[in-house]
């Protein structure tokens, strides 16, 4: 059966991981950018993969294909990723060894948090095709997606990489509550020492974020290797040869709306990879988008934009008074006359 809810709420994931962005890049937090960065790009593929193969399963727009497959297995690495960044930074404030930060300081951690949140998932994305059987599973009414070959490269380099980003995450985010309960009588003066721009509510609210990016990707994570696990009678595939692997890598497999109905177990794992990325856009949209300071820069942005639908032109165009008043010379009129009336003209445009 076809799922005509999905792609209104990928596309409304879009819009709502878009939204703050533009706050947080004055506030120049650079975790959180790359985070609804990658959420929205995430939405956005699975949006378009939805149309593209809505009701076939043609082979067709194979480079998008291998491409947007490429960029779902990045976003699984980079949301958890960010959250590790956002986590960091909450318990390096909390535990008082983030002073006054310098400019160095900055650039340093905006080069860590550019490191974790974009090489890093880029390197990700590569090491796919180590554990890729062959080209594309193309779902009709989901869209295109990587086949994994179950072994122990898909192991190290697909599932053990998530997870040890989420529970590194899970453990700064749990030191920050820690040192927030430890100093809560004073923790409004260590914000303050840490010359950041983060106050009480802020605080807990960030640590809120990261708790609910764990408590989706860990079990999410978690439930498709046990799946998979479980559809393999929990044994690996043998990783023999890169040949064997790969053989006729070319292959398309094609699965329609009715076939993959017959595989509710399939279903439900489809279904569940690739709903996690509206809810993630709408549960980060809640928490990070609906804050004083976002509401802010709804209204100022609303504003910018009712001035410039609403902007006049521009007034006393001079190429018109020029025209006007070479066209009265050529109807007869003498210098002066046409002068006189092209003032009045002029005066009119007024």
């Amino acid at each position: 059966m076809k799922d005509y809810a999905f792609p209104f709420f990928a596309g409304l994931g879009v819009i709502f991981a878009l939204l703050p962005l533009t706050w947080h890049f004055r506030s120049k937090n650079y975790s959180v950018l790359f985070l609804l960065s990658w959420v929205a790009i995430w939405n956005c593929v699975l949006f378009i993969n939805s149309l593209i193969w809505f009701s076939t399963t043609e082979a067709k727009c194979l480079v998008w294909c291998d491409i947007s497959g490429k960029i779902i297995q990045m976003a699984n690495f980079a949301v958890p990723a960010a959250t590790l960044c956002i986590a960091r930074k909450l318990e390096s404030i909390a535990s008082t060894r983030q002073v006054a930060s310098t400019d160095d300081e900055l650039r340093r951690r905006a080069l860590f948090d550019l490191i974790l949140c974009v090489a890093l998932p880029l390197i990700f994305g590569v090491l796919t095709i180590v554990y890729q059987g062959h080209r594309a599973d193309i779902y009709e009414g989901v869209g295109c997606f990587i086949p994994v070959y179950f072994s122990w490269p898909y192991i190290a380099f697909g599932l053990v990489p998530c997870l040890l980003v989420s529970f590194v995450s899970l453990g700064y985010s749990a030191l920050s509550m820690r040192w927030f309960l430890l100093r809560r009588r004073q923790f409004a003066a260590v914000l303050s020492s840490s010359g950041s721009n983060m106050n009480r509510v802020r605080y807990l609210r960030m640590i809120c974020f990261c708790a609910v990016d764990m408590v989706v990707t860990i079990p999410i994570t978690v439930g498709l290797m046990t799946a998979a696990l479980v559809d393999s009678n929990g044994k690996l595939e043998p990783y023999t040869s890169w040949a064997a692997v790969h053989y006729q890598f070319g292959t398309v497999l094609q699965i329609t709306a009715s076939e993959l109905d017959m595989f509710s177990v399939q279903r439900s794992r489809i279904d569940l990879g690739r709903w996690v990325a509206p809810i993630s856009a709408f549960l980060f949209f809640a928490i990070l988008g609906l804050t004083h300071e976002a509401r802010s820069e709804y209204r100022r942005l609303a504003s910018a934009a009712w001035r410039w639908g609403n902007k006049k032109p521009k007034e006393r165009p001079a190429i018109l008074v020029q025209v006007q008043r070479s066209t009265l010379t050529d109807s007869g009129l003498s210098d002066a006359e046409a002068s006189v009336e092209a003032k009045s003209f002029e005066m009119h445009l007024k």
